[in-house]
Parts: C-alpha cells; sequence; structure tokens
C-alpha cells in the first residue's frame, strides 16, 4: 500500500503529524503550568480549539507557540500536497510521452478500432436494438460545481427501456424457496440444468389454488424423482409452501405459452445479431462513467434464449434446441470489447451456455454436425488471451480522461 503513495507523500504526513503533536503537547505543558485543571479541556479533541482560542485572545503567556505548530502544519499540507500533485502530473505526463514515443496507444477509441457503421448491417441499427444504443448517450453530468444537461433523446431512450425489454426479463423465485436433496457425500454438479427448468415452471406457476395441483401435504414428485432426488416443500419462509409438479408435462404446459410469447421478440433479436457489423456507439470521452445499457439487456435475452434452449432439450425438440444455442451463441458474441466489464458480462454469458450444452449432452440430441459447430466456435473463446488488451484499454480510458477532468495543469499553478 505505501508503494502506491506518491513520492516524499509519507515524509509529508509524518511531518504535518509531528508539527500538530508538538503544538499539542506544547498546549498541555503551558496550560499545566498557568491552571492544572486546564489540562482536562485542552486533553479533549472537542474542546481543545475552544480553549487554545480564549487562551490566545487572553494573551496567555507563551500560548502563541503552539498556534503557530498548527498553523505550520497547515501551510506545510497544504503546500506539500500541491508540490505532490505538481510532480505526479509531470510523471504522468512523461511516462505517457514515453509510452507514444515506444509506439504505444493511448485513445480508447484508436484501440477499439473506430469503423463507420452501415445502418443496414449493423447490429445496433436494427430497429429492434436502436433504443439501446440511443440510451448510451451520456445523461447529466457534475462539471466544476455546474450541472451539464445530458442529450434528450439519451434520457428519453433510458426512460423506454423499461418498457421496451420488459418481455426480455425471465421470473425468477427467491433462492431459499426451493432447495433439492443431494445424496450424502455426492459431488454438485456446478451446472444443473433441469433444477433451472423446474425453478423456472414454478416463477411461472400461478397461485397454487387456482392450478388445484394439491397442498402441501400431498406426496412428493413421482416422475421426477430419479432425476431430483427430492423437494423440500416445507421451506419455514415461503407461505403458503410450494407445491412439487407432478411430471414433466405438467413443466411444459406453463412454460410453452410463455416462451410463445416470446418467440416474435425472439426471432426479431435473431435477425438483429445476425447481421455483418457490430458497430456499438461508446462514448470514450465519459472514461469509467460511460453508460453501457446494452449489457443488462444482452444478459437478460441470453438467459432467455438459454431457458427456451432448456425447455426444447426436455422436451426431445433436437432442431429447436439447436435454433436456441444458435442464438445464444449470437447474443454472447455480440456488444463485446476489450472494456473490462464487457469481457466479464461475455464470460458470464458463455458460462450461461455451457448449462444448455450439458443438458444436450445427456439427452444425445444433435448430430455430429452440429457439435463441430459448437466445438469450432468454441475453440475461439480463450479468455486468458483477452486480458493484455483488456489491460491496455483500462489504462487508454482512465488516463485520457484523468486528463479530461483536470481544471488546468497543476504545473502552471506553482
Amino acid at each position: 500500500m505505501i508503494d502506491t503513495l506518491p513520492d516524499h507523500a509519507l515524509l509529508l504526513i509524518i511531518a504535518v503529524i509531528a508539527l500538530n503533536i508538538l503544538g499539542w503537547i506544547t498546549a498541555l505543558v503551558l496550560g499545566f503550568r498557568r491552571r492544572w485543571w486546564l489540562v482536562a479541556p485542552l486533553l479533549i479533541p472537542f474542546f481543545y480549539p475552544f480553549t487554545l482560542l480564549v487562551l490566545c485572545i487572553r494573551r496567555a503567556k507563551h500560548f502563541y507557540i503552539p498556534v503557530v505548530a498548527h498553523l505550520l502544519g497547515l501551510v506545510v499540507w497544504l503546500g506539500g500536497s500541491a508540490y505532490l500533485r505538481s510532480s505526479e502530473w509531470s510523471d504522468l505526463m512523461d511516462l505517457e510521452k514515453e509510452l507514444i514515443a515506444e509506439g504505444h496507444v493511448l485513445n480508447p477509441a484508436k484501440l477499439h478500432g473506430v469503423e463507420e457503421a452501415d445502418p443496414n448491417a449493423n447490429v445496433w441499427d436494427h430497429p429492434m436494438l436502436k433504443t439501446l444504443a440511443q440510451a448510451a448517450t451520456p445523461g447529466r453530468k457534475w462539471v466544476k460545481g455546474e450541472i451539464i444537461a445530458g442529450a434528450p433523446e439519451g434520457e428519453e431512450a433510458r426512460k423506454l427501456m423499461e418498457v421496451a425489454y420488459a418481455w426480455s426479463k425471465v421470473p425468477e423465485i427467491p433462492h431459499w424457496a426451493t432447495e433439492y436433496e443431494v445424496k450424502d457425500n455426492a459431488p454438485v454438479p456446478m451446472h444443473r440444468p433441469l433444477e433451472t427448468l423446474y425453478d423456472l415452471a414454478l416463477a411461472l406457476r400461478p397461485d397454487q389454488e387456482e392450478t388445484g395441483e394439491g397442498t402441501a401435504d400431498d406426496t412428493r414428485p413421482s416422475d421426477l424423482d430419479a432425476t431430483l432426488n427430492g423437494y423440500l416443500s416445507d421451506d419455514p419462509f415461503q407461505e403458503p409452501p410450494l407445491v412439487p409438479f407432478e411430471s414433466m408435462e405438467s413443466i411444459h404446459e406453463i412454460l410453452v405459452p410463455f416462451f410463445a410469447k416470446a418467440e416474435p421478440k425472439l426471432e426479431d433479436l435473431n435477425d438483429a445479431v445476425s447481421r455483418m457489423q457490430d458497430v456499438y456507439p461508446y462514448h470514450w470521452s465519459e472514461g469509467p462513467g460511460m453508460l453501457l445499457p446494452h449489457l443488462s439487456f444482452l444478459e437478460d435475452v441470453h438467459i432467455l434464449a438459454t431457458r427456451k434452449g432448456l425447455h426444447h432439450v426436455y422436451n426431445d425438440e433436437a432442431e429447436k434446441a439447436f435454433q436456441d444455442l444458435q442464438l445464444a451463441t449470437h447474443i454472447s458474441e455480440t456488444g463485446v470489447s476489450d472494456i473490462l466489464i464487457c469481457r466479464l458480462n461475455a464470460l458470464k454469458r458463455w458460462q450461461e451456455t455451457l448449462s444448455l450444452l450439458i443438458a444436450a449432452q445427456n439427452h444425445h440430441l444433435w448430430s455430429d454436425e452440429q457439435w463441430l459447430w459448437i466445438h469450432e466456435r468454441l475453440s475461439q473463446k480463450d479468455f486468458p488471451d483477452h486480458v493484455p488488451a483488456t489491460l491496455l484499454m483500462e489504462r487508454a480510458a482512465h488516463v485520457s480522461w484523468f486528463k479530461s477532468q483536470a481544471d488546468e495543469d497543476p504545473t502552471l499553478t506553482l
């Protein structure tokens, strides 16, 4: 931690603390010599400045010494801070010149690669996703004590997002609402696709009284026992307790209308992400404050596509499940850049895709040609290879932003 401090910063801190301690000890000694009981208020931080002020007003002998020590500490702190800020700025400029001389690119837009977008070929100019591109327009911000209003189209697009993309939200139930029994000492796999599908059906199911599936006293599911091993139906936090499904058919009956409702939107989305260009309007001048509204949407629709694929896998619909996998793959490859949060979001999407692949493997649904297509796509993904480029992008984005945020060159203020 000390290594991250500017040069001489530790010396400055020690000097300021020493001057203030010197002033405090001097005040205690002088107070004790004047009146022994003055030590009490001088020992209490809240009363210390007031006591010192009163004694100075009354012109108590030598009490100017602690005041001078404290004032000197303040002057040293302000002057030293200005010097450190100036030296750090100079070091930053020198480092920037060295990097540029070595051929490094410190412009995040150039690192990303600026490409002229063709409205007819760009993913983000598709009517389905255009609102997300507009929502990236910077909003209002605080600059040098003033509030700068954002672009109206950006504000309107961000408000419209909640309504326009509400269909992409997949219902969820609380994580404590279900619990699946596992045999003692048995390994628990990371991806459990059937449990995921089961939880989605529970979240979509109407109230138990309306479904007529029984009460909390009903027996546990018979057809799913071999797969799910059991179900906790008496969770104390859930009122009334959730009732297990009787069979896979009862689960599919609930999922079919849900996915049928989302099907037209997913078809439009597939048409959008299948376009040749992927040029998202990043506003690099915003630095760390750059808006990336497309990431949350991509995560939502990816979950929806993989859940739909799981539904088709467990319904033995091989071709439909593979089409869902292709859509999920296209979504995972959309909106990707070397920005750290974009890389992490893409990694999360690919991890979600694995649950669909595992379910398909367990059911032996797809042909060799389809698995070769999957192998080719996965072999192109080597996430550790992206780390150097991500570090370069983070450095470039932050350095340019820091420079733009400075009121003026600090070296000119001294």
